[in-house]
């Protein structure tokens, strides 16, 4: 069993896998590559045949037609054999020794979270998270490492949101009926702006309420509609304070 199942979903990803790979490869620590690809018509499966040839019992490719990004990670998750699973898109980079940091800090118990930090359009993002916190943001997933048992707890990816599953999943993670999630201090990786993360989800937008109500409980969920009730109030009022000084400018003006 390796310490770490480095999970790709690709789709027509081209040289940006080639990319992708290179930084896994080029780490220390004990890990097996999952390339799950949906059955591509570009070179990434010609690119992936290589990378499984090259590094034997490392690399491996599995290549079929799949509903979308999260329907391959799930199947990535059924087919790995790590004891921390983790999630690298196409096009993201590892960076160096990444994986041996985060080894340095994992807990035994595999029905944990450990999660870092990542460069995002060269800033760094985003620091330690609470049920608070995640209502407003996500974690990367690039970021964070999920315990073999976190999965058998909780069960797979959503595959209603088609650009917001890990959100949910995550939520599902920091709430009181989760697991326990450690914050460390580490870059982990590179992310690529523009990502199927990116995408809207309606279905996600819809849902979020109850999201939040259901898996980070009511003091988030009351805090979320309070912080509403106040945007909606001081808006409101800027507009009769608008209108106000509006009106005693007309006067003066045409006074």
């Amino acid at each position: 069993m390796p310490t770490f199942s480095i999970i790709t979903a690709n789709l027509n990803s081209g040289e940006k896998l080639a990319a992708t790979a290179a930084s896994v490869l080029a780490q220390s620590a004990d890990f097996e590559y999952l390339i799950m690809d949906g059955a591509s018509t570009d070179r990434s499966i010609e690119i992936a045949k290589q990378l499984a040839h090259d590094h034997p019992g490392k690399v491996r490719l599995i290549s079929e037609q799949d509903h979308g990004a999260y329907d391959a990670m799930n199947r990535g998750i059924s087919a790995s054999r790590g004891r921390y699973l983790y999630f690298l898109g196409a096009g993201d980079v590892l960076l160096a020794e990444a994986l041996a940091n985060i080894a340095a800090v994992l807990p035994a118990d595999e029905n944990r979270v450990v999660y870092g930090d990542v460069q995002w359009s060269g800033k760094r993002y985003d620091g330690p998270f609470s049920r608070w916190k995640l209502i407003k943001g996500n974690i990367c997933h690039q970021a964070i490492f999920y315990g073999r048992g976190v999965f058998e707890r909780l069960g797979l990816y959503s595959l209603r949101y088609r650009a917001r599953a890990d959100w949910e999943f995550n939520m599902r993670c920091f709430g009181p009926r989760g697991v326990h999630c450690q914050y460390t201090p580490v870059v982990i990786a590179v992310f690529e702006e523009g990502g199927f993360s990116s995408l809207g989800d309606s279905a996600f937008t819809q849902d979020k309420d109850v999201m939040i109500r259901t898996h980070l409980g009511l003091g988030p969920y009351l805090d979320l509609k309070w912080s509403r009730f106040g945007l909606r109030v001081r808006s409101k009022l800027s507009r009769m304070f608008r209108a106000v000084f509006q009106q005693k400018y007309e006067v003066q003006r045409h006074g």
